[in-house]
């Protein structure tokens, strides 16, 4: 079985009520994205992560190509070729959110893989 494909849909923006402190306000709406990693045999697994357009790019443009046509099975590798590869854009943010979003679309995969 090989990945074939990671499909990220639109954000999502849900509102809510605003939540302010003496310093910090959060906005009144996240967004929110789906992720589904898609295999040759037709089994897929899902994700969700909030962000925007950085975290969608960083998956399409950056993790894509790593994770397609490798075995879903295999996470670990996946994921130390994910984590390697964003080297440049830091241990922390919009880099890990992406790869975390990967790897639970994975993980949801294997389960069902593995009934």
């Amino acid at each position: 079985m090989k990945i074939t494909d990671l499909k990220v849909s639109d954000p999502i923006y849900v509102p809510f009520t605003p939540m302010t402190d003496a310093i910090n306000t959060i906005p009144a709406a996240m967004a929110y994205m789906f992720l589904d990693v898609l295999t040759d045999e037709g089994i897929s697994g899902v994700s969700i992560t909030y962000g925007g357009s950085l975290t969608k790019a960083l998956i399409e443009d950056t993790l894509k190509p790593l994770v397609v046509g490798e075995d879903p099975l295999n996470s670990e590798r996946i994921w130390e070729k994910m984590y390697w590869a964003t080297l440049q854009y830091g241990r922390r943010g919009a880099a890990i959110s992406a790869i975390s979003t990967v790897d639970i679309a994975i993980w949801d995969l294997k389960g069902k893989i593995f009934n």
